[in-house]
């Protein structure tokens, strides 16, 4: 038996072509694709300050804020800046030492998912009731009718500090904490006073030290506020030094705040009153101009004139009205005193009335 062997059949030119002209076109499109990305990163690496420049410049342009700043470094998804100074550099309305910002992004823009702030310095003042931070108030009063939100953001605040100036004093605010802005936020706020004064009355060495913290939008405070004495002239009523458990929070749109205030405060002096401490609890809700709470407040040793109780109580609901027709204040409730105790003066009158009476049957 004889092998043959095959040869093998002949391809024409013509075949060859089209059998390419099928494999050519998604090869050539893959290496243009690859090409583009190339260059797409190429221009990402060499303009990659002036990219991040433009993040941060151009949403501080956007808001209309004259800034200047240092940056530090730029990696693949981070920008780090430093010596960020908003406002006039000789007189700030804010500085950030160092600014660490995580950005996501794609095709259709970037976005900040996490910002880390050190060194924050910022300075306001109370004028016509509303704190100013100068041309931060362009961040801060929109002038929207949308309700309030606080932005989806993880925030870390490390050494952050306000300082408020009024004509009744000056306050000075330091914060720290991290977390979700809209939930999960827990940090320290601290806020002290030299001497703040208001119609006629004066709170010397007011703070407020309590742990901070935001659940589902909410945000709420709990610490204790402290004073070395609190004086109103005009009313001749005094306040020794005294403390008071705060316990407040807001709800989302902060247009409404409710809490309880826990006073122990120390001695008491008025016009014709004293007491030797205050104890209890004030709860309260304050919305739009109104403020109701509910008191439920004990005194030691109160005294009214010459008399005098060991111990007196009260309990009922208040409504303080502070704008409209009916602006004032009202109270339905209960006081109650124990220990009874009047000066013997007092008693002269009565002593000669029964004395005068005792051959008479009412004697």
């Amino acid at each position: 038996m004889t092998d043959h062997a095959t040869e093998p059949e002949a391809i024409s030119p013509q075949r060859q072509a089209r059998a390419w002209q099928r494999l050519a076109w998604p090869l050539r499109y893959g290496l243009w694709g690859m090409a583009l990305v190339a260059l797409v990163g190429l221009i990402a690496w060499t303009q990659r300050e002036t990219i991040a420049r433009n993040l941060v410049g151009a949403e501080l342009e956007r808001q209309g804020l004259d800034a200047t700043y240092d940056i530090e470094s730029i990696g693949v998804g981070q920008q780090i800046v430093r010596n960020l100074v908003i406002g006039n550099p000789a007189r700030p309305d804010a500085t950030i030492e160092r600014l660490v910002i995580d950005i996501s992004g794609g095709l259709f823009g970037m976005s900040i998912n996490r910002a880390s702030v050190e060194g924050l310095r910022a300075y306001g003042r109370l004028v016509n009731g509303r704190v100013s931070f100068g041309s931060l108030d362009k961040l801060i009063y929109t002038g929207s009718t949308e309700p309030f939100a606080l932005p989806r953001l993880d925030l870390t605040l490390k050494d952050a500090r306000l300082r408020i100036d009024s004509d009744y004093g000056a306050l000075g605010i330091k914060a720290e904490g991290s977390g979700n802005l809209q939930n999960g936020f827990r940090g320290r706020l601290a806020a002290v006073g030299a001497r703040l004064a208001y119609g006629g009355c004066a709170v010397e060495q007011p703070s407020l030290y309590g742990a901070v913290s935001i659940t589902r939008g909410r945000p709420e405070i709990d610490g204790p506020l402290r004073f070395a004495s609190l004086a109103c002239k005009d009313a001749g009523l005094s306040l020794a030094r005294s403390a008071v458990a705060v316990r407040v929070g807001a709800n989302a749109a902060l247009d409404r705040l409710s809490g309880t205030l826990s006073p122990r405060g120390g001695a008491i002096a008025g016009q014709g009153f004293a007491a030797g401490g205050l104890d209890g609890a004030v709860s309260f809700t304050a919305r739009a101009g109104q403020i109701d709470g509910e008191i439920d407040l004990g005194l030691t040793n109160a005294m009214v004139a010459d008399t005098g109780f060991a111990s007196a109580q009260v309990h009922g609901d208040a409504v303080l009205r502070l704008t409209g027709a009916q602006t004032g204040w009202s109270f339905a409730g209960d006081v109650r005193g124990s220990g009874l105790t009047v000066e013997r003066e007092r008693w002269a009158g009565v002593d000669g009335v029964v004395a005068a009476s005792a051959s008479l049957p009412v004697g």
